[in-house]
């Protein structure tokens, strides 16, 4: 059986119309456009409702497609706060070395108090660096949960 859009809804009389495009991200250029209709006889309701669709639809797409941007960002922060741990654990060791030093000389010094200095401010970073991913997971489950 051959079903056309006639026989299922009959023909109305178009009173307006809205459009929507949205960029998805900006990696790729994805783009999604969206045109809808008001018909004659529509109601406020009827009109609010449509819109809110079209717009709940969009806004999923938007979601959806920056989870990944989100979980790249996220990787990036691991990798960085990784390297920061590195770099503490080598300024550690250089004062290790430092410590055994019988004679330093004043260059080694304030090498010495500058690592100091470095180690205590990067505690202060690592810890905004952790709180930071820590939003990041919770804002990519939160996307994950709308999207599912």
């Amino acid at each position: 059986m051959n079903t056309n859009a006639e026989d299922v809804m009959p023909p109305q009389a178009v009173s307006g119309q809205f459009s929507y495009s949205v960029k998805l991200d900006q990696s790729n250029d994805k783009t999604v456009n969206m045109t809808g209709f008001f018909y004659a006889g529509d109601d406020l309701e009827t009109c609010a409702a449509r819109l809110d669709m079209f717009d709940e639809l969009l806004s999923r797409q938007v979601t959806r497609s920056s989870i990944p941007l989100m979980e790249a960002d996220l990787e990036q922060r691991l990798k960085g706060l990784d390297q920061v741990m590195e770099h503490i654990k080598g300024l550690q060791a250089e004062r290790e070395v430092f410590k055994q030093t019988e004679k330093p000389t004043s260059t080694q010094r304030k090498q010495y108090a500058d690592s100091q200095k470095v180690i205590d401010q990067s505690a202060t970073n690592i810890e905004a660096i952790k709180k930071d991913i820590e939003r990041r997971r919770e804002a990519i489950a939160a996307a994950k949960a709308k999207v599912a």
